[in-house]
């Protein structure tokens, strides 16, 4: 499985893609793929946020 870091980016290249098409007045792609990602994205376990050591320095 992959990590979310790079799920995340792909979505992100995804969603530029999309309004780059759409702005410029092209077609814009089917959202399958950013589908498939979310879902991706979903099975991965959870991250922990907020929980990183400060060393000893406030």
């Amino acid at each position: 499985m992959r990590d979310l870091e790079t799920i995340d980016s792909e979505l992100s290249l995804i969603a530029t893609m999309r309004r780059c098409a759409r702005e410029g007045g092209h077609p814009v792609a089917s959202t399958a793929l950013a589908d498939q990602l979310l879902d991706e994205r979903l099975r991965c376990p959870p991250v922990a946020v907020g929980l990183e050591h400060s060393g000893g320095r406030e």
